[in-house]
């Protein structure tokens, strides 16, 4: 694969098909796989739409040969989530991230060759693939000095990593100059940030402030309710946790204690709480129907150079439709992961997103 420095500005950087052959029998789920169907299988459909889940079979006579032949148990499609009012003029055909269904199989056993026959139905279907696992990639533990404005959180001064003067023991300034950010920028109302992780504590005294009127959605249990979690809180008060009410951190972009001041979070719970994870392709479909601008993901694929197609169309959608009243297009930025490595890991290795890694408190590569 080139590195992008190698590819001019603007060309597409060659996506690799991943060989699920070639990784561990823990890297995918055992008994489901997933397909894009093409547009021709799409106008075949009484009104060129895929019904949200069937037991019988997709209705297209030549899938439904093997859907017979294998026993598939059931399928669901991947958007489920119903399209704004405002929205309705998305063609479901030329979409791609509409044309994914998952299928359950009845045995572990049948996953190679229900892909290699799905696969050689070229008619009717673009992509077979498994369904890769995905986990939270993890955040260090140092919880949320002075000349330039600052905030009084109680626990900014442990704030390393946007104000160094050597609290730690590391090197002074080897952070990201937020208080000299701070003097251009503290955070806008009308940028929304979507964060996809464990849901966010809406009653949180350091993030409730920040929260949009829209909270969010639970798109692991599909359900309205968010299940908080300290992942999701942790990364959330990293972007926008209140800065100047005197408790707790600061956030990057949580304003300076005025209420005109601050993004405003969205939580798009895509992980249970403890384990768990579901309903990616749908918070990106979600977040941008509803004016999301930034997608904030510190999660990737358990084995490098895993991913599902799905979800890169999904994220596609969201760049092509989101930004929201702030930008033309969504902004998406993911971890690179916790392996200190220089492993490919996805979606952080993605073309179309922001990949980010970390340094140290004396700017070195950090191991997590």
């Amino acid at each position: 694969m080139l590195n992008v420095w190698q590819v001019p500005l603007g060309a597409q950087i060659p996506v690799p098909k991943p060989d699920w052959r070639s990784f561990p029998s823990t890297a995918y789920l055992p008994d489901e796989i997933q397909v894009r169907l093409t547009p021709a299988a799409i106008r075949q459909l009484p009104g060129s739409n895929i019904p949200l889940a069937g037991k019988s079979g997709i209705g297209i006579p030549a899938l439904d040969s093997l859907w017979h032949q294998f026993g598939f148990v059931s399928y669901k499609k991947l958007i489920s989530i119903p399209i704004l009012p405002s929205k309705t003029g998305i063609d479901p055909i030329n979409t791609e991230v509409l044309r994914w269904i998952r299928i359950k199989l009845p045995s572990a056993k049948l996953l190679g060759p229900a892909l290699q026959l799905l696969s050689a139905q070229t008619q009717w279907v673009e992509i077979a693939e498994p369904v890769y696992k995905v986990e939270l990639y993890g955040t260090v533990e140092t919880p949320f000095f002075e000349g330039q404005w600052f905030p009084d959180d109680s626990l900014f001064a442990r704030q390393w990593h946007y104000h160094n003067v050597g609290q730690t023991g590391g090197t002074p300034d080897a952070d990201i100059d937020l208080p000299e950010a701070w003097e251009i920028e503290r955070g806008h109302p009308s940028v929304l940030v979507g964060v996809l992780d464990n849901g966010i504590d809406t009653t949180h005294v350091d993030l409730r402030e920040s929260l949009s009127p829209l909270r969010g959605f639970n798109f692991y249990n599909n359900q309205p309710e968010l299940v908080p979690g300290n992942h999701g809180n942790h990364t959330s008060g990293t972007i926008a946790a209140r800065n100047n009410n005197v408790s707790w951190v600061s956030g990057i972009a949580g304003g300076d204690g005025t209420p005109e001041s601050g993004v405003r979070l969205v939580s798009c719970q895509i992980f249970g709480v403890p384990s768990g994870s579901g309903g990616i392709e749908n918070a990106f479909f979600w977040s941008a129907q509803n004016g999301v601008a930034i997608s904030s993901n510190s999660w990737g694929y358990t084995q490098p150079g895993a991913f599902n197609q799905s979800v890169l169309d999904a994220i596609d959608y969201f760049v092509e439709n989101g930004g929201g009243s702030v930008l033309k297009n969504g902004l998406v930025i993911f971890s690179g992961g916790n392996g200190s490595d220089y492993a490919e890991r996805w979606p952080g290795a993605y073309s179309k997103v922001i990949g980010v890694t970390a340094t140290n408190q004396d700017d070195f590569r950090a191991w997590y």
